[in-house]
């Protein structure tokens, strides 16, 4: 398969790693909050994208941290070993690539379709975000890929070495596979409010749920990879990519539906990949058969 498979690492540097991620995090997000509430002006023009990513890169800064604690047990090398980049044109990179915007695009086309039906008036249909369309046109087109690629060293690179390839990795070795990716991906929202909150983007039930189930989804195309750590990061980017440039969902719940029926379709095949022999001894595998 082409992974490195990593010894399961003591309980304590996975508290540690969950431990040290919000603070890190919010050490460059609260001055954020600060600037862009016009309640501190910094010495320097610094930009808000600036404080953004230092504040992303928190899960690489506890993993360093934690390999010098843990006297190398946790070596970030191993786990950057795990972002195999000859896999690049494997099944599910490609689906890692594109199923974000596809989910995106059907739920689009049921929103305007549903809410037509119901009697209310959506307005005409559209795909992209209005003021990114309105400014660059159908060369929309032609930008998404270019972003997606570019953009792929920043939060991904930052995030998924640590969220996935450490984090969910080792967390399935003390826990049931769902167990895990429920933590994980709860964890993930809230180290998110940070951030979202110098955006102005208030925590809500709903947005837990979305993201609970994205974070479900890296998890699911990460281990159906042969926990390849680039699957995760193109999922990340995918995602990103949505939220950038395609038409903004209303909070709307049965949108979760979709989201829900594709986390159940990726978490079919994580089973049925599994290897019999495991299947029948625990009711599931952690390993996967690689492609």
């Amino acid at each position: 398969m082409g992974e490195t498979q990593a010894h399961p690492v003591k309980k304590r540097y996975l508290a540690l790693y969950f431990a040290l991620t919000i603070p890190l995090a919010w050490l460059f997000w609260i001055p954020m909050i600060l600037i862009n509430r016009g309640l501190w002006t910094p010495p320097l023009p610094i930009p808000t994208l600036v404080w953004s990513t230092l504040g992303a890169a928190s899960p690489l800064v506890a993993l360093a941290i934690i390999e010098r604690a843990s006297r190398k047990q946790v070596q970030l090398d191993t786990i950057f070993e795990n972002i195999r980049l000859k896999e690049w044109r494997s099944r599910w990179m490609v689906i890692s690539a594109v199923f974000a915007t596809v989910v995106n695009l059907i739920l689009t086309l049921l929103y305007f379709g549903v809410e037509t039906l119901r009697g209310t008036d959506p307005g005409p249909v559209q795909l992209f975000q209005p003021e990114v369309f309105a400014e660059l046109g159908w060369f929309v087109l032609l930008t998404i890929p270019l972003q997606f690629f570019t953009a792929l060293i920043t939060s991904p690179l930052l995030e998924e070495p640590g969220w996935r390839g450490f984090a969910f990795e080792h967390l399935q070795r003390y826990l049931p596979r769902d167990v895990a990716s429920l933590i994980v991906g709860s964890y993930w929202w809230l180290w998110h409010q940070g951030m979202n909150l110098a955006f102005d983007l208030h925590p809500s039930l709903y947005g837990y749920l979305s993201m609970l189930l994205d974070s479900w989804s890296i998890d699911a195309v990460y281990t159906l990879s042969g926990r390849n750590v680039l699957a995760a990061m193109l999922a990340h980017q995918a995602m990103g990519t949505v939220f950038t440039f395609l038409f903004p969902l209303p909070e709307l719940w049965y949108l979760l539906l979709g989201k829900g029926l594709l986390v159940a379709s990726l978490r079919y095949q994580v089973y049925r990949q599994a290897k019999p022999s495991q299947r029948v001894d625990s009711g599931e595998s952690n390993d996967v058969l690689g492609d």
